[in-house]
């Protein structure tokens, strides 16, 4: 399942990927997007910085699994039909863990924060 349909921006340090909720999404409920939906987005996001990272420096992609996910709030659940932008800023990065701050938004309100910890593998 794809939950990022384009990568606006990535760096080292921080991604911007934006996300469409389509009718036919498997994460769907009355018509929102579930929870466990917006934390795949946020995941999948964190794994477009490692992707543009590898294919900067040449090396093959990378596999990452999230080992936690702390501090997760969620304001509102977005709805079928709203755009997504998710922010992701790299706090800390040592030996093969990154803890990432994660930051959801339906135009210009913020619907869910959080913070991953991304083991590679």
């Amino acid at each position: 399942m794809v939950m990022v349909d384009r990568v606006l921006h990535s760096s080292r340090e921080d991604t911007e990927t934006v996300f469409e909720i389509r009718e036919d999404n498997i994460l769907l409920e009355d018509g929102h997007l579930t929870l466990a939906g917006l934390i795949e987005n946020m995941t999948q996001s964190c794994a477009c910085r490692m992707g543009c990272n590898c294919l900067l420096d040449g090396t093959p992609v990378k596999i990452g699994v999230v080992g936690e996910i702390k501090n997760c709030t969620l304001e509102r659940l977005p709805k079928v039909g709203e755009i997504l932008h998710t922010h992701v800023c790299i706090m800390e990065e040592v030996m093969h863990l990154t803890l990432a701050g994660v930051v959801v938004m339906a135009g210009e309100e913020t619907i869910a924060t959080s913070r991953l910890k991304i083991a590679i593998v």
